[in-house]
């Protein structure tokens, strides 16, 4: 919940500072946005596992769900904070200015498209179980992912 307090606070101030007249300062819109988002996101990933031996399938669709967001908006932020860094490093190491007024709307959009076959696919597949984003991670023995050793 702190996530989602810190991310309400970025958006507060930039919007009160009119902080997105640039285009490095909508991109960090952009990343505040993401971020705001993504805060309950994680919350609601990790109050849906059921941590007890009394799993149930009951909860495999809003688990699924809550996964394929996790997963959406990780991949965003991920490639928001890449374009970020390369954007920073162009214009600082570099020393190149990027004329951004042509790019910025292919460029979000990209952004908004790519994540998607890696948020989908797996739940298409129904590989997201009551643990979430995170069933995938089993061992070579294991079938269902709910399951623990014993």
């Amino acid at each position: 919940l702190m996530a989602l307090f810190v991310a309400t606070t970025a958006f507060g101030i930039i919007m009160y500072l009119r902080a997105f007249k640039k285009y490095s300062q909508r991109l960090f819109l952009y990343l505040t946005i993401v971020s705001l988002l993504h805060a309950p996101t994680y919350t609601l990933d990790v109050i849906s596992i059921d941590y007890s031996n009394n799993r149930t399938e009951a909860r495999q669709p809003f688990c699924s769900i809550i996964g394929t967001f996790v997963m959406y908006l990780s991949w965003l932020q991920n490639l928001i904070v890449l374009w970020i860094t390369g954007y920073l490093f162009r214009i600082v190491v570099l020393r190149r200015i990027i004329k951004t007024k042509k790019i910025e709307i292919s460029v979000m959009t990209l952004f908004f498209l790519v994540p998607l076959p890696f948020a989908l696919i797996p739940l298409i597949t129904n590989k997201y179980g009551v643990s979430g984003a995170w069933c995938w991670i089993v061992s070579k023995m294991q079938k269902n992912c709910t399951e623990m050793d014993e």
